[in-house]
């Protein structure tokens, strides 16, 4: 399944602290800049109070697995718009619907 680095926000860290910690527990990589931060956004409204936070940063690094837990399996792949705008169309691919979202964005305008 094809998504975005993700996680919970511990007990007293805010939003941007989480970002940096799971971006690079997940990838290896390093928060630079924050871009921007959406608000709470819920994908199953009525059915539960699950929210999610979207962030949109700039990072630096080289991809690495060494901070994944031992259950994740995570690959980074780092794609141009016309390769991400492939992958958007192949419907062998599982997307999470937040993940295609931005990334057929991406594919159609070339940045966010």
């Amino acid at each position: 399944e094809y998504g975005f680095p993700a996680g919970l926000i511990d007990d007293g860290e805010t939003v941007e602290a989480a970002t940096r910690r799971e971006l690079y527990e997940e990838t290896g990589l390093s928060v630079t800049q924050i871009l921007r931060i959406s608000p709470p956004i819920y994908s199953s409204a009525g059915m539960t109070d699950e929210a999610v936070t979207m962030v949109f940063v700039e990072c630096e690094g080289l991809p690495s697995a060494a901070a994944n837990e031992g259950t994740e399996q995570i690959e980074v792949i780092l794609a141009s718009p016309s390769e991400v705008g492939r992958m958007c169309m192949d419907s062998a691919l599982k997307f999470d619907a937040k993940a295609w979202l931005v990334l057929a964005e991406f594919a159609e305008k070339g940045r966010l």
